[in-house]
């Protein structure tokens, strides 16, 4: 019996050696997922600080006696989001924000500057709304992705103060659109409040795959966005108008103004 004590020692000695090993392995398995994930935050944090000098700050002031959801007729303004496409100054928001609307302010979101919007142009079927300001120094802006976004995509919904992190829940599909009808909409589990609706829905490279739309009431993170190519097509359509087509024109007083002679407006103003 004594003789066989020092081979049962050694087997167990081997046997808690590799139950040690296993257990040192075990965390390393785990590293690999660990360090994806903290690279996709980072990489989140890095496109909404690039992203973030191009989204704007929408405020539109509906006419007196809208009715509320209270049933009390006041004059509602309405804040959300929106982002430049064109540094000349073309910005992307909601139709449902602005339709309507007595009077629309934007602002920048590094310094809160104060941009005069000249014309706004409608496409509410796909509740894209383009606005066209006249800014004194071009403005930073954000580009449309030309490849659909694929399902499992990370994404960032952003508004003028927040952003908020998800995936693509699922591409382009035809759904119905807030605007009525059945129009293509992304799928996404990123948040979207009243905030941000008409923010950009972007990935990591900083491209806008969609435009923050609406989340459905109720929904367990269930939202959705207007994919890059509607927005795409807005932009052009919005592009190819004059200011005299717009569906912002110039008021009345201002148009009948220029063809005063010189003589009565100089008596006009003495």
């Amino acid at each position: 019996m004594p003789r066989f004590a020092p081979v049962t020692a050694a087997a167990m000695a081997l046997a808690l050696f590799l139950l040690a090993g296993c257990t040192v392995q075990g965390p390393k398995k785990a590293q690999p997922a660990q360090a994806g994930t903290a690279l996709s935050r980072d990489a989140a944090a890095q496109a909404v600080r690039r992203a973030a000098p191009a989204v704007v700050q929408v405020a539109a002031l509906m006419p007196a006696g809208t009715v509320t959801a209270a049933g009390h007729g006041i004059a509602v303004r309405l804040v959300g989001s929106g982002f430049v496409v064109d540094p000349r100054g073309a910005i992307l928001t909601s139709a449902r924000l602005v339709a309507g609307a007595r009077r629309v302010d934007v602002r920048t979101a590094p310094t809160g500057t104060h941009l005069r919007v000249q014309r706004i142009d409608l496409d509410a079927a796909d509740d894209v709304a383009v606005l066209h300001v006249r800014p004194s120094r071009p403005l930073q802006a954000l580009p449309l992705a030309r490849r659909p976004a694929a399902a499992g995509s990370w994404v960032l919904v952003l508004g003028r103060q927040s952003a908020a992190f998800g995936v693509v829940s699922a591409g382009a599909r035809d759904m119905l659109a807030p605007g009525g009808g059945v129009r293509p909409l992304l799928q996404t589990d990123a948040p979207i409040h009243a905030g941000n609706v008409g923010g950009p829905l972007i990935d990591l490279s900083g491209q806008v795959i969609g435009m923050a739309t609406l989340q459905v009431a109720g929904g367990r993170r269930i939202a959705f966005a207007v994919p890059a190519r509607a927005l795409a097509q807005a932009v052009a359509r919005s592009s190819r108008r004059t200011p005299r087509t717009g569906r912002s024109r110039k008021p009345l007083a201002t148009s009948i103004w220029r063809y005063i002679p010189p003589v009565f407006k100089w008596s006009v103003r003495a």
